[in-house]
């Protein structure tokens, strides 16, 4: 939910003030994650040259359903790439080096996940609320496939329950504007 996104996000800024920990570097893990639905794997995986920032996309050449992909970056998910390109450049890192080269490791969000009570949810929980929060705010079904990256529109299906607010728009788009409705 937005609240324990908020929650998580809140506690991993304290416990970055408090541990010395990278928070930032956390919260652009955690936005990136959240804002592109990337499996972890994927996330963790990727390299600098994969990732074509001026054009808003990165490449996954090698995915789960052995496919590859263009994963489009939003606004959110475009300035979390930036603040890591930004270190990357000041480090003198290589053209092909890990966006995150401190590897998939996540423990410091198991961490979280406890302290800001936030239960039952792990890395990959991030993936589906991308999925679920494109669904709920109106986003095809076929563009949310596409941008999750199933290989088949039935895995997507999943989340269509959850569009149910959404079908009283679609069935009032087939009620006419100009003929009188019965009984006026």
């Amino acid at each position: 939910s937005e609240e324990e996104e908020q929650r998580i996000r809140q506690v991993t800024i304290e416990r970055g003030k408090r541990y010395s920990s990278d928070w930032q570097d956390h919260l652009a893990q955690i936005d990136i994650a959240l804002h592109t639905g990337m499996r972890k794997s994927e996330q963790f995986g990727l390299t600098w040259n994969r990732a074509h920032l001026d054009k808003g996309k990165v490449f996954l050449e090698k995915t789960k359903n052995g496919h590859s992909r263009y994963v489009f970056l939003n606004a959110r998910a475009k300035a979390a790439f930036m603040f890591l390109k930004e270190r990357h450049v000041q480090l003198g890192a290589p053209k092909d080096a890990l966006v995150f080269p401190g590897g998939s490791s996540t423990q410091w969000f198991d961490n979280v996940l406890e302290e800001a009570g936030v239960h039952n949810a792990v890395w990959y929980t991030y993936r589906h609320t991308t999925a679920s929060r494109l669904v709920m705010r109106g986003v095809h079904i076929c563009h949310v496939q596409e941008i999750i990256g199933h290989r088949t529109l039935r895995m997507t299906f999943r989340y269509a329950h959850l569009a149910a607010g959404h079908l009283l728009e679609a069935v009032e788009k087939i009620v006419p504007k100009r003929r009188p409705f019965f009984g006026e």
